[in-house]
């Protein structure tokens, strides 16, 4: 502990009410990290424009690149 400390890779909160955490950099993984997509945010409601006229179809419009990457993922397909 006093080592991960050292390295700054403890995450410690403004009190003692929160649990300190280890600090983990996407770096370090050498898993598939999936939980992690790039996407901007504005496509969904980009795409409901471009289709319907207008954006406020869905309070919160996925973009249609999202809906292939989870349909491949669940399909076993690699992104």
């Amino acid at each position: 502990m006093k080592q991960l400390i050292e390295q700054d890779r403890i995450i410690f909160g403004k009190d003692e009410k929160k649990i300190p955490e280890l600090k983990v950099y996407l770096r370090d993984v050498d898993f598939p990290f999936r939980s992690v997509i790039e996407l901007d945010a504005r496509k969904g409601s980009n795409n409901l424009e471009r289709l319907f006229d207008r954006r406020t179809f869905s309070k919160n419009p996925k973009p249609v690149e999202l809906m292939e990457i989870l349909s491949d993922t669940a399909r076993g397909r690699t992104v």
